[in-house]
């Protein structure tokens, strides 16, 4: 049986449904019985006049693409180290200033309690 012919016992693929439809002159016809073969990359390469991958291609791909990987991990942790140290610096410059704070704080409480004293010394009528 050919793939121009069509029953009810043959099921066929859309592929095969669109070869009948638009099967015009020139068009080899497959019988649908045999079992259709899928090709590799490198044989529709080759059929159009593509250069071809060889393994060394593929795993040289993969090597690659780990190497990105790998380089984009340590990209991100250089960043993520980066920004780690920029904080502690932030950090250590606000403690710095909270001591600050606190000495003067200590200061002028310090001088508001001689303040009081004298004040508590005075007489109203001074």
């Amino acid at each position: 049986m050919w793939q121009g012919q069509e029953t009810d016992s043959v099921m066929t693929t859309q592929g095969q449904r669109a070869h009948q439809q638009h099967g015009g002159p020139g068009r080899k016809y497959v019988p649908v019985d045999e079992p259709v073969r899928v090709r590799t990359t490198n044989e529709i390469r080759s059929k159009y006049g593509r250069p071809t991958t060889d393994t060394t291609d593929a795993s040289q791909d993969r090597a690659r693409g780990t190497s990105a990987k790998v380089r984009g991990a340590a990209d991100a942790a250089i960043e993520a180290r980066s920004r780690l140290e920029e904080r502690g610096e932030r950090l250590r410059e606000l403690n710095e200033k909270g001591d600050d704070l606190a000495n003067e704080a200590a200061g002028f409480a310090s001088l508001a309690h001689q303040l009081a004293q004298q004040q508590r010394n005075r007489k109203w009528w001074q």
